[in-house]
């Protein structure tokens, strides 16, 4: 499967092939700011909450890291749930 609008995703750093050990395969949980791949999340759902655990492959700015938590809290209200990153 593959999808057109993706070929706009771009890893310029290399830091995603250097975190994934060349392995192209990744493709769910996704950070994407600004066109650049820039890490992995992964969700765990409680009774109460959603924890977003974050893996970003460089050190992100405040204005990138508020993007990452209003993206969570919005994932957090389509499952009726409040989000927090981690």
């Amino acid at each position: 499967m593959a999808f057109s609008d993706s070929k706009y995703l771009l890893d310029a750093s290399g830091a995603a092939r250097a975190y994934l050990g060349g392995d192209r395969r990744v493709f769910n949980g996704l950070v994407v700011l600004d066109g650049q791949l820039v890490g992995h999340w992964k969700r765990r759902i409680t009774a109460t909450e959603v924890l977003v655990e974050t893996r970003p492959y460089r050190p992100l700015d405040q204005a990138r890291r508020r993007a990452l938590r209003v993206a969570a809290q919005r994932h957090g209200r389509f499952l009726g749930l409040p989000a927090t990153v981690l």
